[in-house]
């Protein structure tokens, strides 16, 4: 298998080429699996924890899955959660 490099010639594709190919698709085409959450101390109550994607209302989500209303009310109007796919 070769590979076009811009008129310069062409260049043969190696198995290492490939692997990395492959493993670059993967990481950019596949769906990823879980959707993750962590709020801020998030690691006292359990988190980071799954949080599933048909979620309106990440707040009570937040109450209902264990952490407290004292910590969203101390972040005020600045309260903000990271979350990820993985």
């Amino acid at each position: 298998m070769t590979q076009h490099d811009g008129g310069k010639g062409d260049k043969q594709i190696t198995p290492a080429d490939k692997k990395q190919f492959d493993k670059n698709w993967d990481t950019i085409f596949k769906k990823p699996k879980r959707k993750m959450i962590d709020p801020p101390s998030g690691w006292k109550y359990g988190f980071p924890k799954e949080i599933p994607e048909d979620i309106d209302n990440t707040l009570q989500w937040l109450l209902d899955n264990g952490y407290p209303q004292s910590e969203i009310d101390a972040c005020g109007d600045q309260f903000f959660v990271r979350g990820w796919w993985q």
